[in-house]
This record gives structure tokens, sequence and C-alpha cells, in this order.
């Protein structure tokens, strides 16, 4: 039931951010369907799933870059999107 949600929010996410990734500004270093893919930076579980200031766009590079990031660094990418989500109009 979730999914549809989700759907929505992350194609959303993808056009507001022209398809490129949110840190960088690049497009995607290998061919995919989309040139930028979401990061849940907590995870997706719950509703960190639906949650805008959970997810950032990025490369393929990038995105695999996160996948040892510890507290810190994800703190500072929560940091980061905050204001860009609020810009957007997410509360």
């Amino acid at each position: 039931a979730i999914m549809p949600e989700y759907n929505k929010l992350i194609t959303e996410l993808r056009d507001q951010c022209n398809n490129r990734s949110e840190l960088s500004g690049e497009k995607s270093d290998w061919r995919s369907d989309y040139n930028a893919e979401p990061h849940h930076i907590m995870g997706r579980i719950g509703k960190d799933l639906i949650n805008p200031f959970n997810i950032i766009f990025l490369t393929s590079t990038e995105h695999a870059m996160q996948d040892n990031n510890g507290y810190e660094e994800k703190r500072k990418l929560l940091e980061y999107i905050r204001p860009i989500r609020e810009k957007q109009g997410y509360q």
C-alpha cells in the first residue's frame, strides 16, 4: 500500500533535481534507465522509505560510496538535504 506513495515521491524528487545528483550536479557515470538514483540516507525501514528528508539523488558512483557511511556522514547528508527539500516545499 505504501509503494504508490513511494513511486510518486521518487518521481517528484527526480523531476525536481532534473535527474542529476543533488550532491554534485552530475549525471550518472554509467548507462542506466535513470541518470540519478535515490539514496535513503538512514535506510528504508518504515516511514524512512517515504520521508523526502531521508532521500538524496546521487550518481551510481556516489551512491556506491555511501555504503560504508557512519553516523557522522549520514548526519551531514541529512543536514545538507534539509534546506533543499524545504525550498522544494516539503515540511
